[in-house]
C-alpha cells in the first residue's frame, strides 16, 4: 500500500514538472489561417468512365462546373453535391494554393467514384428473331471505377 501511494506521488510530481512546447508561437508560425470562410470555384477537368456491358453508363468526357464551399470553423468543411447517381462511394485528394493575402486560390482535385449500375429486367429478355439480347449475363448490377481530375480557380469571400 505504501509503495502504491509513493508511486502515485512520484508520478504526479514528475508529470507536473515536465513541460514541452509543441509547434510555433502564433506570431512565428509558418502556417496561416484562411481569413475567408466561403469560396466559389469554376472547375474544369476530365472524367474517365469505364465501359459497361450494355453501353449505357456515362463515358469519358470533359467536366465543367461550379463548386461552392463553406468552412464552418477550423478545419471543418461543409460541402454538398448534386448527383444523379443513386449510389456511389467516392474518395479523393485535393491540393490548394492560396497566395498570402489573396482572395483567389488555385486548386486541383482528384476523385475516384465507385458506382453501381443496375440494369432493368428488359435488358435480360430472351432474344427474338428481330431483337437481339442487350445483355447475355445474369448479373443485373455491375460496379465501375471512374476516376476524375479537375483544376479550378476559386474566389474567396465572407470573413
Amino acid at each position: 500500500m505504501k509503495f502504491r501511494v509513493s508511486a502515485l506521488i512520484a508520478l504526479l510530481t514528475i508529470g507536473s514538472t515536465a513541460s514541452a512546447q509543441v509547434g510555433y508561437p502564433p506570431a512565428r508560425s509558418p502556417y496561416l489561417d484562411l481569413t475567408y470562410s466561403q469560396e466559389l470555384t469554376a472547375i474544369f477537368g476530365y472524367y474517365v468512365g469505364r465501359e459497361d456491358p450494355a453501353g449505357v453508363a456515362p463515358g469519358n468526357g470533359s467536366l465543367a462546373g461550379v463548386h461552392y464551399e463553406w468552412r464552418a470553423g477550423g478545419p471543418a468543411h461543409l460541402t454538398g453535391e448534386i448527383d444523379g447517381t443513386r449510389f456511389a462511394l467516392t474518395w479523393g485528394a485535393a491540393l490548394r494554393y492560396v497566395p498570402r493575402g489573396s482572395r483567389y486560390q488555385i486548386r486541383a482535385d482528384f476523385s475516384n467514384r465507385l458506382t453501381s449500375i443496375r440494369y432493368p429486367d428488359d435488358y435480360f429478355r430472351p432474344p427474338t428473331a428481330s431483337v437481339p439480347p442487350i445483355l447475355t449475363g445474369k448479373d443485373q448490377s455491375v460496379w465501375r471505377n471512374n476516376p476524375a481530375l479537375t483544376i479550378g480557380l476559386s474566389y474567396l469571400f465572407s470573413r
